[in-house]
């Protein structure tokens, strides 16, 4: 094995341990609130709820490889990509979040772990295996006990037990107090040297005891709880686990003794007898045997003999089960590390992998699959390597398994115009997006995804596909109706010979000149508008005349169809003045600014508008987006007033959640005047407000 191999299996090794112990820890809470909650009952259905947690901490491990995870839904910002067909990709209108790139770091401590851990369980085993020897010992020298009123006692106390195979009773000189133990074969109930000096009603109790104990299997299952602290030495809740089946697995004994054999006041002098008898001969029980008594045990038991328990029913068992069962699988189906954001545009740190970064973060993919990030690096980085069948196989996976992760929308990381997907990648990736989304016919976030992938060759398809994602998620109205306007956008682009593509979709002349049919009927002014700002906004770098035009009669389209909503008339405003800046303007990324007048006001490019900026109210990051992991940008149009305040906000775009904390901030900007002739002046210009994450 090589010292990559070694780090990769290391690595797994210690995330799957991580990974079990917060787990059951989670599992052990929601018992020991029902071990709280049915204090009052009796110790069997406690020990029970404990034992159920025993037998998780040994099937989580394999629990947490087996099963999916929860999917955790998240939201993602609209964005547009303008591909020019020259290969020149331009800025996208939106800086989504960003993932973390590969950091190398010391593996040494890593790599030590597993061979100490193994270490530590053997010494630990090696104790037990001792353990076990000394009670093989004790039932090799022990001595059958001939007299036959004893087995009368206990074969009647047995049969009453209700128990399967009957025990071996003996007597052996190495304890001091009674012990159950079982064999692979038989189980053993261990007598000191002087139990023929008890009375009746005492040797009746003590078998009944340790009846009980065969009956249950304690010693079975507590030798099972001594194994689980070899194996999970690390876990405090191994330990714990031991310490609470052991005593109340006594305790549990103890109800049945109170219920036929002896009163509170008899058996609690029993009790006290046998701690005497350890004590004077300081006799150590072994762990993995019942004992009739424990000196660290005495005094919770002496005050259980007193106090009354009640039972539980049958049906209230059979619901905390199922109620378990449903824990067990939630706790170990859920996901700790956060969900992978949306992905950057800027895709330079996944594109510059070497051959060892690529080798590294496919062997962690071996290693656990379910690493979505990397996946998502390694998608982007052989999308534009142009390495075909590694990124399909990605893809594939990421659409088969996540479908609904928001970073597999909008983002075409394989298009480049020199080496295209072929027809059988495409088809291929197609597919699973139409699988996804018959097998989930429910999620918008899904539908939304594939539309993304399937509009850039099928508009049809993907028109249907995004009008089906929008009657299902109103809360992505917005985004949808901004998607949808993209693809009529593209067509009219091509109908008015523009030199680019929106979102590389690339329409056929058929389906563009139906969708530039269904765009000349339409009554909707929300479509009408969108469609509209977009062919205005990305004129100006293309230098497209007729595409600014046809945008303005769209919007003017709009308002004539709806003369009450001013959204449509700030939008007409708004390309009015980007008009202006065209004809006055030809080459505004020469000076870096643009002040162009329109009217009795001016617009402002972003940048030279917050070098005037006097006051800038950081906003407060929402609770509810910061808990969801939501983060992105959020942009308006501003109307600044002649005393430098903001008069007039408009949202272009961003999240929901994030969209009323930004506007409070923006509103409590101010901005030095803006003057022409010596007169302060009213000017527009774009605000962009940022939320990420800390780190």
């Amino acid at each position: 094995m090589s010292l990559l191999d070694w780090q990769t299996a290391s690595s797994a090794f210690v995330s799957l341990a991580l990974g079990t112990v917060m787990r059951s820890l989670i599992l052990a809470s929601v018992c020991g609130l029902a071990v709280w909650l049915l204090r009052s009952r009796t110790a069997a259905l406690r020990f029970m709820l404990w034992k159920w947690t025993l037998l998780a901490l040994f099937v989580l491990p394999f629990l947490i490889s087996l099963t999916p995870p929860v999917p955790k839904a998240a939201h993602a910002l609209a964005h547009i990509q303008l591909t020019p067909l020259t290969n020149e990709v331009a800025a996208t209108t939106q800086e989504p979040a960003t993932y973390a790139t590969p950091i190398k770091k010391s593996r040494v401590s890593i790599i030590l772990i597993p061979p100490i851990s193994l270490f530590v369980t053997l010494l630990l085993l090696a104790r037990l295996a001792y353990t076990l020897l000394q009670l093989l010992r004790i039932a090799t020298h022990s001595h059958f006990i001939p007299d036959p009123r004893f087995h009368e006692l206990a074969h009647d106390l047995w049969l009453q037990s209700g128990g399967g195979s009957k025990p071996r009773f003996a007597v052996s000189h190495g304890l001091s107090v009674p012990v159950t133990f079982n064999t692979a074969s038989d189980a053993w109930i261990f007598l000191p040297p002087g139990w023929s000096e008890w009375e009746e009603p005492k040797l009746r109790a003590v078998l009944t005891h340790e009846l009980a104990h065969v009956q249950r299997a304690d010693s079975a299952t507590l030798l099972l709880a001594s194994f689980a602290t070899c194996l999970f030495w690390f876990h405090p809740l191994s330990w714990f686990l031991q310490r609470q089946l052991s005593r109340l697995a006594e305790e549990a004994c103890d109800e049945v003794v109170l219920a036929t054999a002896a009163t509170p006041e008899q058996y609690a002098q029993f009790l006290i007898a046998f701690a005497k008898d350890v004590q004077h001969q300081q006799g150590r029980i072994a762990i993995p045997a019942t004992a009739v008594v424990r000196k660290s045990n005495l005094q919770k038991r002496m005050e259980r003999l007193f106090t009354q328990t009640r039972p539980l029913k049958n049906w209230f068992t059979v619901a905390f089960f199922a109620l378990f069962v449903g824990t067990l699988y939630l706790t170990a189906a859920a996901r700790f590390s956060d969900p992978p954001t949306e992905p950057s545009t800027n895709w330079e740190p996944y594109v510059a992998f070497s051959p060892t970064d690529v080798e590294n973060i496919e062997s962690a993919i071996n290693a656990n699959p379910d690493q979505v990030d990397l996946r998502m690096q390694l998608a982007v980085f052989f999308g534009h390597q142009g390495q075909e069948q590694p990124f399909t196989s990605q893809m594939l996976w990421l659409i088969k398994h996540h479908p609904s992760l928001p970073a597999l929308a909008g983002e075409p990381w394989f298009s480049s115009r020199n080496k295209p997907l072929s027809d059988a990648a495409h088809n291929q990736i197609r597919a699973a997006w139409e699988d996804a989304v018959t097998k989930n016919p429910n999620s918008s976030q899904i539908i939304l995804n594939a539309a993304s992938f399937i509009e850039r060759t099928d508009q049809v398809r993907g028109l249907d596909l995004l009008r089906r994602a929008q009657a299902l998620g109103p809360a992505q109205r917005t985004r949808v109706g901004f998607e949808i306007a993209t693809i009529y956008a593209a067509a009219e682009m091509q109908g008015l010979g523009s030199l680019g593509m929106l979102n590389n979709i690339q329409i056929t002349p058929e389906s563009g000149a139906k969708l530039r049919a269904e765009l000349a009927g339409s009554q909707d002014p929300a479509l009408l508008t969108a469609t509209g700002r977009l062919l205005a906004q990305f004129s100006l770098p293309l230098g497209n005349r007729p595409q600014q035009q046809r945008g303005i009669e769209l919007i003017q389209r709009a308002v004539t169809l709806d003369l009450t909503n001013p959204e449509w008339k700030r939008a007409l405003q708004l390309v009015d003045l980007a008009q202006t800046l065209s004809t006055s303007s030809p080459h505004p990324e020469a000076t870096g600014s643009i002040s162009v007048t329109q009217g009795s006001g001016i617009i402002l490019s972003p940048d030279v508008a917050e070098a005037n900026l006097v006051n800038q109210l950081e906003p407060i990051y929402p609770s509810d987006a910061l808990a969801a992991h939501i983060q992105g940008i959020v942009e308006f149009t501003a109307t600044v007033g002649p005393e430098g305040t903001i008069t007039q906000l408009q949202l272009v775009r961003g999240h929901p959640s994030l969209v009323n904390a930004a506007k409070d901030a923006v509103l409590k900007y101010l901005y030095h005047p803006a003057t022409q002739n010596g007169q302060p002046i009213p000017f527009v210009t774009e605000v962009l407000v940022s939320f990420k994450i800390p780190d």
